[in-house]
């Protein structure tokens, strides 16, 4: 590993991106403006065809805190996050998208949030949502959807997010590396975030310094469009499974920490009982037919720009 300092205030910053040219300098002018000057950025650029390159190895020249790097093909969302990941090394770490933004206080306020609760694995802030010109649309305030007092509640708020925004918040690497961080099917962000919530809490500053970009162009906006095959394929062009298959590999990676983890044996069992009918549920829709609920988006993971 490379790239970061290892006291508990550094911060590494990871940008897995794919064709970002069109919102990344306004996502690294909110980088380079954090009053929290103790991170590090690594640009992880996934054999983009536009103009992310340009920008991604100016800004690195301007700046020593920033690190670019390409890769030859494109590997996939997940694998290209997974990768940025593994090569940094800060005590605390946030993944960053090319197209989000937030205020220049949201370090700060974030490390001082989890300096604060030593028992949080994750902070991060209310969220706004904000379309392509950067106009906020919505609000929305996670204390309520995300209790932190149960690890079985955390468990299943963290599954059933329609939107896991939470996933770009600053969480503590120790705890995040126990995990297999994200996998190659559809949602697993949401397996990512319930594991880690297993181990430590969320902590939400109550304050809007972080807005999540909804637009054109981006993979979640045409994720009602594409066939299943195309959604796997986007998440990781190499795997072999998709679907219930990976997924329920990850649900008993899950269990088998579930086993292990310090939570009662009670919180346990509730969390093993919602991932059990969770899983029948999905298999029941597969081999039946029976008509599934309309399907959230896919995290903004990345907001990969579909390929033109």
């Amino acid at each position: 590993m490379s790239g970061g300092s290892s006291n508990s205030t550094h911060v590494s910053l990871a940008m897995p991106v794919y064709n970002g040219a069109r919102f990344m300098p306004r996502a690294l002018e909110c980088i380079r403006s954090q009053t929290h000057r103790d991170w590090t950025l690594l640009i992880s650029d996934n054999a983009s065809t536009d103009a992310t390159e340009s920008i991604g190895r100016e800004a690195a020249a301007g700046d020593s805190r920033i690190r670019y790097h390409r890769h030859s093909e494109n590997i996939g969302a997940a694998p290209n996050f997974n990768f940025a990941f593994k090569q940094t090394s800060g005590a605390l770490f946030k993944w960053c998208a090319h197209d989000d933004e937030f205020a220049p206080t949201f370090l700060e306020a974030c490390v001082k949030a989890l300096g604060e609760n030593s028992k949080a694995v994750l902070a991060h802030t209310n969220t706004n949502s904000i379309d392509d010109s950067g106009e906020v649309r919505s609000r929305d305030g996670y204390e309520s959807r995300v209790p932190s007092d149960r690890p079985s509640a955390r468990f299943r708020a963290a599954m059933e997010m329609a939107y896991p925004t939470i996933v770009w918040g600053v969480m503590r690497r120790d705890a995040a590396a126990r995990t297999p961080l994200i996998a190659s099917f559809v949602g697993s962000d949401r397996y990512f975030l319930a594991e880690l919530l297993l181990s430590g809490s969320l902590v939400v500053v109550p304050e809007y310094l972080f807005s999540v970009r909804f637009h054109e162009g981006q993979f979640a906006a045409a994720f009602e469009k594409n066939s299943a095959a195309e959604l796997l394929r986007w998440f990781d062009p190499r795997a072999k499974a998709g679907g219930i298959g990976t997924a329920c590999r990850s649900a008993l990676h899950i269990a088998g920490t579930l086993a292990r983890c310090e939570a009662s044996l009670g919180e346990r069992v509730r969390c093993v009982s919602y991932l059990t009918g969770r899983i029948a549920r999905r298999v029941r829709r597969r081999l039946f037919g029976t008509r599934p609920l309309p399907t959230p988006p896919p995290s903004h993971m990345g907001a990969q720009e579909t390929a033109s």
